[in-house]
């Protein structure tokens, strides 16, 4: 109970600093920020009562002020603003929080009769025991740091061509990868968005599936849903119904970052078929009056969440504690990961990734370098 309690303090101590931190910015503050980040700003101020524009810590916009805003100092605070979530000081900071769980956890794992509490995490899971991880993070470590060496190289070269006097810094790092990308690729989040509009991209996830396991999905405008913006669709498989899938799109206070899965309700058969109720939940910024535009990031990140949503609207058990997404947890984001690598296939980027303003598909040589560049800034 305890830990429960921690770990839901935790959390909300997180979204009390994302909430409370907000950078608004004039007209001289948006050199290098694309139309698409300058509206969603725009928007994010008008849902604070606020005029101009305005960066919050929601990954929708700070992600991408990183990457384009040519104001290195804005950069800087903005990045420490958000490495400093849960670590303020004062009520919401979470560092005795985590002390306090990492003993918990600790006396839990003796009483139960384990040396520590990765082992007894993992004795159910795939891996089985801590050194089993540990040796395949060791197999990836040496590669993988010796990639994002040579990134941080190419990188720094960049910044010595530009004639700068200064290192790389973290809150250098997105900005010049941008410019690394373009380089390197042809390839910018900015001629890369205007096809992948949200409406599109949720077609796309719905075509994929219809084509790969003949589910159809069937909007219900009048269900209720515990917030405005969040849309619901029944599923069907023919004439059978398979679930209610819900989609909660986008950024607002109330919601912390990232993406993720849950289930209302999960699939069994124990007294009586039961059917699942799945939703989805993004922080994708809102376009406002215009269409809400993605990064390819992003597009990938609504395949992956929606892979865990079929895991969880396709399970047919009769147990609900082994439903859907409730498996070990190194095999939980397999089905996520094989949904998400669909995305980026010529087919269904062919068929729905569409310019926003002329309809026109993406270009072949589009795609082409999209799946190029994938492995770009993976070190």
């Amino acid at each position: 109970e305890r830990l429960a309690s921690l770990g839901a303090r935790f959390a909300q101590n997180v979204l009390a600093d994302e909430r409370a931190w907000s950078m608004d910015l004039g007209a001289d503050d948006l050199s290098g920020l694309p139309d698409f980040l300058r509206a969603a700003a725009a928007q994010a101020a008008k849902a604070r009562g606020r005029t101009g524009w305005t960066i919050t810590l929601s990954r929708s916009l700070i992600e991408p002020f990183l990457a384009f805003s040519t104001r290195r100092d804005l950069r800087e605070q903005a990045w420490r603003a958000w490495i400093a979530r849960g670590e303020t000081g004062g009520d919401t900071d979470n560092r005795a929080i985590i002390a306090e769980t990492l003993a918990l956890r600790r006396e839990r794992a003796r009483l139960l009769g384990y040396p520590s509490y990765a082992a007894y995490k993992l004795a159910p899971e795939m891996a089985e025991t801590p050194q089993a991880v540990r040796d395949l993070l060791m197999q990836v470590w040496p590669p993988a740091r010796a990639l994002a060496a040579a990134e941080a190289d190419k990188l720094r070269g960049l910044i010595r061509a530009e004639g700068a006097n200064h290192d790389l810094a973290p809150w250098d790092w997105r900005f010049y990868a941008e410019k690394l990308r373009l380089a390197e690729h042809d390839l910018s989040e900015a001629a890369v968005k205007p096809y992948l509009a949200l409406d599109r991209m949720i077609e796309a996830a719905f075509d994929t599936a219809q084509r790969l396991f003949g589910l159809s999905f069937h909007p219900l405008a009048d269900a209720a849903a515990y917030h405005p913006d969040v849309r619901v669709w029944e599923v069907r498989r023919g004439d059978a119904h398979v679930g209610v899938f819900m989609g909660d799109y986008f950024n607002r206070a109330s919601k912390r970052s990232g993406a993720w899965c849950s289930s209302f309700r999960t699939q069994e058969k124990l007294d009586g078929a039961v059917r699942p109720v799945v939703v989805n939940v993004m922080n994708f910024a809102d376009g406002g009056d215009g269409p809400t535009l993605l990064t390819i990031d992003d597009a990938r990140t609504l395949f992956h969440e929606f892979g865990h949503a079929l895991h969880a609207l396709l399970s047919d058990v009769t147990y609900p504690s082994i439903s859907g997404t409730n498996v070990a947890r190194d095999f939980v984001e397999l089905p996520s990961q094989l949904f998400e690598h669909w995305l980026d296939t010529p087919e269904v980027l062919g068929r729905h990734a569409r310019h926003v303003e002329t309809g026109a598909p993406m270009p072949p040589d589009l795609i082409a370098r999209l799946r190029g560049a994938r492995a770009f800034n993976q070190g």
